[in-house]
Order: structure tokens, then C-alpha cells, then sequence
């Protein structure tokens, strides 16, 4: 089995957010060297970008309509068992009940939009861990 490091080494972390949204704090603590982001817009299509093998996948909900992110939370829990999930929203209660819903290997996380970068970092790691113990 590969160390932690080895594992987060190569996690490849897709961020989809809309267009002119705020989130460069985030981004620039996803440039760790040990992180690949690939952002997206494209909320409809970001389950193919989402590379294969274990992967991360950070949703900003906020950005889009809510029958549209619950389409992709069914999705990636269906096609995508593998990713790890983390939504950053203003409205976490919101979006608690889809979650509950779903059957998912490792629960996606939910976090406080007025979170710091530093946290959802960390989310991510927590997932991983996790996961793959």
C-alpha cells in the first residue's frame, strides 16, 4: 500500500464554480505541489472532467441551480465512487437532505462558505484519509 503522501502526491482536485465568483483564496491553496486543479464552469459536465482514479471534487452550490447540483451529487455518486466530494456553500442546511439521500462510500463533506481556504484544504485531506483506510 502507498504511503498518505504518495496518495495525496497525486490527487487531482476539480473545482466548479461560476464564472467571476470569488474564490482565489482557495485556489491558491490548491496550488500546493501535491494538488492538480482543474476548474470548471461547466457544472453539467464536470463529472467528465473529473480524471480517473481517486480524485476531489470541490463544489461551490452557491454558484448554480439547486436541481443542478443535485443532479451531479446523484451522478458523481453514482458513476464516480471514488471522488471525494466537498461542498462550499452559504446555505449548508440546504443541501444536508440531498446528502442524507444518497448512499455514498465517504459522505461529502459540507462546509461554511466563511470557511478558510486553510479549512477546505484540510476537508479534502480529512476525505482522503479516510477513504482510502
Amino acid at each position: 500500500m502507498k504511503a498518505m503522501t504518495d496518495v495525496r502526491t497525486q490527487l487531482p482536485v476539480v473545482v466548479v464554480h461560476a464564472s467571476g465568483t470569488p474564490h482565489s483564496d482557495l485556489l491558491a491553496c490548491l496550488g500546493a505541489p501535491e494538488i492538480r486543479v482543474v476548474e470548471t464552469e461547466l457544472i453539467d459536465q464536470c463529472v467528465g472532467e473529473v480524471p480517473a482514479g481517486p480524485a476531489a471534487v470541490i463544489l461551490f452550490p452557491d454558484d448554480f441551480r439547486f436541481d443542478q447540483v443535485v443532479g451531479i451529487l446523484f451522478a458523481l455518486r453514482r458513476e464516480r465512487t471514488d471522488v471525494h466530494l466537498t461542498l462550499v456553500t452559504k446555505k449548508p442546511e440546504l443541501f444536508s437532505g440531498p446528502i442524507v439521500a444518497g448512499n455514498w462510500r465517504v459522505p461529502p463533506a459540507i462546509i461554511d462558505a466563511s470557511a478558510p481556504s486553510s479549512a477546505i484544504l484540510e476537508t479534502i485531506r480529512t476525505q482522503l484519509r479516510q477513504f482510502s483506510g
